[in-house]
């Protein structure tokens, strides 16, 4: 659902002329797994 909410926004020139990039990692519903998601580094 946001994927494609912000893929609209995207068609219709972004946010002051820029694109937004979605951006999503699965946790599994793990506490481990959510704090090493949140530790990553963004590409």
């Amino acid at each position: 659902m946001q994927a494609a909410y912000f893929r609209m926004i995207n068609e219709r020139g972004g946010i002051n002329g820029r694109r937004i990039n979605l951006i999503s990692h699965d946790d599994a519903a793990t506490p481990e797994k959510t704090v090493e998601q949140v530790r990553k580094p963004l590409p």
